[in-house]
């Protein structure tokens, strides 16, 4: 190599040093975040006792969600006590423990709040700048897990996060770590357990639909499993349309709530006697009653009642399909669920809706 190309070498080195430190420089004036200490895969929480979490609060900017463990299991307890989504509970210790490191930099005021890492019950703090709380406690009242959530962090602009930045409450380090903590920063709603039943449709025989006088307005039924359903009553010369009665059938079995009305008060458009009941009766011989409330729009819930029960007949009869039909009654029937408006609307099926046009034909 000559002189001259070892000098224009040596000056195209200067020259990628300086645009790489500019770069760098820009970068890190862009997220505001210092790079921080290396500590590539250390454990956040070493030696968390996630047997031993007893209660769990997350709070937010906008509320909080008050999730405990009681004698029947992980409910929600600022939503009247309704069972929670375990699953939804057990992904979050276990995300928490396995949460590992990527770095850690000095915690300052003005840093947190442009990672949104300030409490969120700060009132001198803009809303944009409030992060998610989670404290888990242990049964004997002890905070064994107190984190923070701020923003997450993306590789690329328009890549998907891969990380977030948390900070432990009363620390003096904010971290970056390998989990995301997003889908765990919603409301009580979303942590409840969502399907109040589990009904397979094809254990269903029969389903009666009642008017609020109590005369039968349609009964489809079947005479084994692994049949379809067929009208039973009334006679009609009609044909009917399979989309229609497959939702119908299964409405039950795909149930899943939105939310919970308080028990204490239940809503008007569940005051008996003003809309139908749906009977789905199983193989078996339980039942599962349904009453849908009457009315609902955007602006109005959804709401619907469940109870349960088992009638025992001379050719069929069993004490302990009793029992298990009291105590599915015991834990579905003193609620108010708030679901969907489509899945609402398929207990409002007409037998002249499940009808194929004759004019169309």
């Amino acid at each position: 190599m000559t002189t001259k190309n070892k000098k224009n070498l040596f000056i195209l080195l200067i020259v990628l040093a300086v645009l790489a430190g500019v770069g760098r420089s820009i970068w890190d004036h862009n997220t505001r975040v210092p790079v921080g200490t290396e500590v590539m895969g250390t454990l956040l929480f070493e030696k968390l006792p996630a047997n031993e979490i007893d209660s769990i609060l997350i709070d937010r900017p906008e509320d909080s969600v008050m999730l405990a463990s009681s004698e029947k299991g992980w409910i929600v307890e600022n939503r009247f006590g309704y069972p929670a989504d375990f699953s939804k509970i057990t992904d979050l210790v276990l995300k928490t423990k396995e949460t590992k490191v990527g770095r850690k930099f000095p915690a300052t005021e003005s840093i947190a709040k442009r990672i949104s890492l300030m409490p969120p019950t700060h009132k001198e703090s803009a809303e944009t700048e409030k992060g998610t709380r989670i404290r888990m406690k242990d049964k004997n009242g002890a905070v064994v897990v107190d984190l923070f959530l701020g923003i997450t962090r993306k590789k690329e602009e328009k890549g998907v996060p891969d990380s977030q930045f948390v900070m432990l409450g009363g620390g003096q380090d904010i971290f970056l770590v390998d989990q995301i903590f997003s889908s765990f920063e919603t409301a009580a709603p979303s942590w409840l357990k969502k399907s109040p039943v589990e009904v397979a449709q094809s254990d269903i025989q029969k389903i009666d639909c009642t008017g609020p006088d109590g005369t039968l307005r349609y009964r489809f039924e079947r005479s084994e499993k692994g049949k379809d359903f067929a009208l039973a009553s009334p006679p009609t010369k009609g044909t009917l349309k399979k989309s229609d009665l497959n939702r119908l059938a299964g409405a039950l079995s795909g149930l899943e709530i939105e939310d919970v009305a308080d028990p204490s008060s239940p809503p008007e458009s569940l005051a008996k006697g003003i809309s139908p009941r749906l009977d789905f009766t199983l193989f078996s011989g339980i039942t599962y009653h349904v009453y849908p409330g009457l009315t609902c729009s955007p602006g109005i819930p959804c709401y619907l009642r469940i109870q349960v029960d088992y009638k025992s007949t001379a050719d069929k009869s069993d004490d302990s399909l009793t029992v298990k039909a009291r105590e599915m009654n015991d834990r579905l029937a003193p609620w108010c669920f708030v679901v969907p408006e489509r899945q609402h609307g398929s207990f409002f099926l007409t037998l002249g809706q499940m009808l194929e046009d004759e004019k169309k034909k």
